[in-house]
Parts: C-alpha cells; sequence; structure tokens
C-alpha cells in the first residue's frame, strides 16, 4: 500500500511472502532458503531521506529477528541499526 502524505512524504507498507535463496558460487552445492517476510515500512521525505523499517525476519547479511532501521540521507550517508538477534550468518553457513 502506498500512502502520499500532504507534506510530501511517501509511506510504503510492503506486506506477503517473501523467501529467497542463497548459494554458494564455488560451491553450488551449498544453498540456504530462508523466509524473510516482512512487513516492511518505507518512507521517502521531501528532502531526499529515506528510511526503510523491517520488522520480524530479514536479511542483512545475516538472517535475524528483530527490527531492522537502514536510513539513506540526501548526501549519500548510510546508517543501519538493528535490534533483536542473529538467527544464521549466511556467509558462514554458505562456507
Amino acid at each position: 500500500m502506498i500512502f502520499n502524505r500532504t507534506d510530501g512524504t511517501t509511506r510504503v507498507i510492503i506486506t506477503g511472502r517473501l523467501v529467497v535463496k542463497f548459494t554458494n558460487l564455488t560451491n553450488p552445492n551449498n544453498t540456504l532458503t530462508a523466509n524473510i517476510s516482512g512487513p516492511g515500512f518505507d518512507t521517502l521525505y521531501p528532502d531526499g531521506t529515506e528510511i526503510i523499517v523491517n520488522v520480524g525476519v530479514q536479511f542483512a547479511g545475516t538472517v535475524s529477528a528483530g527490527r531492522g532501521v537502514l536510513t539513506i540521507y540526501p548526501d549519500g550517508r548510510v546508517t543501519f541499526n538493528m535490534t533483536g538477534h542473529t538467527l544464521v550468518d549466511v556467509c558462514s553457513a554458505l562456507a
């Protein structure tokens, strides 16, 4: 769902199922499938800042449970904060 606010802010709510498969390209027999369904929320501000919030199970180098917040600033800076815990370190699992 997409909501356009009167101040120029756009909010996107992402729901549904998302399953991803990770594969070690050196050894394609090593794979990992993860259900990283959201929900997720993406907010785009008039100044160009974008804040992406994922709750539940997500992927950011690890498959994790909790809340992840990715902020992209107009000058190119990026911050990522996560609360919760790691379920699987994808690189280690595929090694």
